[in-house]
């Protein structure tokens, strides 16, 4: 049933991609729109437990270290994210992010102890190849006046996905209860995300009441907010009781859902060559959980 939820999840995630695209584009800030779920989902999640009796705040100091750090390192990881998702290719974009699982898989085996088989490292190279396959220019000239920078953010927000994952799970382990991690979260996410976010927009000479109030006016704004919440909410059930390995290598089934969007949405073509990367990635994930 986990990996069920996991997978729908990662099947989502494209979708509500394309609505933190569309606000980018808009030129709202990015940790506006990053943060925008957490100032209202947060504050029902965090009166929800309340009125059920499960609020109950972590007692280990590491919670809230491993917590900062996260935030931190999520604040850029996902600024870079969405300026890929502005400057490229949705498709191309979607494709290289699902390399996050190589990277937290890798930490996760250093940094947390999780062990990986002969063959699950086998599915990694295979799932490395296939993106690869998507990626890899239609001619073999070094250019680099033409690289991509929007892939190159991706890229970049990637390696930094992976530290977000095995700091999420790190802070995960230092709780006894999964409500005991949703109020953490919650409380952590909102301290720590707001002072992010009001120190930027201070950079940016901006106020937060005209950015949420741009925000809000938007439909595409509400839908990103309602869905992402959502998600996030899930994301959090999921990482807690799964490892991080097995949800990091379930996120490549987003390529399904970015094939369709990227096809019907932004009219991208997919060549051959892409359609045996898709295999080689689908592949992956079955030799992963098989064995």
């Amino acid at each position: 049933m986990l990996t069920l939820l996991a997978a729908i999840n990662s099947l989502l995630t494209p979708y509500w991609n394309t609505k933190i695209k569309y606000l980018g584009k808009k030129g709202l800030a990015s940790l506006t729109i990053i943060h925008s779920p957490n100032i209202i989902g947060h504050t029902v999640g965090i009166a929800i437990l309340i009125s059920t009796g499960l609020f109950i705040l972590p007692t280990k100091l590491n919670f809230f270290s491993f917590w900062l750090a996260l935030v931190i390192v999520a604040a850029m990881q996902l600024t870079l994210n969405l300026k890929g998702l502005i400057k490229s290719n949705f498709f191309g974009v979607q494709i290289v992010g699902n390399l996050g699982f190589v990277v937290s898989s890798i930490l996760a085996v250093f940094f947390i102890g999780e062990h990986l088989s002969l063959l699950q490292y086998f599915a990694i190279c295979m799932a490395v190849i296939g993106v690869a396959l998507f990626v890899w220019p239609k001619n073999t000239k070094l250019d680099l006046g033409g690289i991509d920078s929007g892939i190159a953010f991706v890229f970049l927000s990637v390696i930094l996905g992976g530290f977000s994952s095995v700091l999420y799970k790190m802070a995960a382990l230092n709780t006894s209860s999964y409500p005991m991690l949703m109020t953490g979260r919650f409380i952590g996410d909102l301290v720590a995300w707001t002072i992010v976010w009001l120190i930027s927009l201070v950079w940016l000479k901006r106020s937060p009441l005209s950015e949420i109030n741009n925000l809000m006016h938007e439909k595409e704004g509400l839908l990103m907010i309602a869905g992402v919440s959502s998600t996030s909410l899930l994301s959090s059930y999921l990482i807690y009781k799964l490892p991080v390995t097995s949800l990091s290598i379930l996120g490549t089934l987003g390529i399904i859902t970015s094939y369709f969007i990227s096809t019907y949405k932004y009219k991208d073509a997919l060549s051959v060559r892409m359609i045996i990367g898709a295999f080689c990635v689908i592949f992956s994930i079955g030799v992963f959980f098989v064995f």
